[in-house]
């Protein structure tokens, strides 16, 4: 699903940024049912596809700790 998002290549993460970020996501507290972000609502999958994404995890970008 997430391939399919009509975002410019430019504009998208790369592989290894992007599963990078879902690993992270992945073992997040915050994570529901393996693909909804408790504190913003969003599917994960498609919250990382921006290149200049974040996560909105309340105490910090975990996206940037990594």
């Amino acid at each position: 699903m997430a391939a399919a998002m009509p975002a410019p290549p430019s504009l998208r993460a790369g592989e290894e940024l992007y599963a990078g970020r879902l690993a992270v996501c992945g073992v997040c507290e915050a994570l529901r049912g393996g693909v909804l972000c408790a504190h913003c609502g969003c599917y994960v999958q498609i919250r990382a596809i921006p290149s200049r994404g974040r996560c909105p995890h309340p105490a910090g970008d975990r996206w940037a700790e990594g």
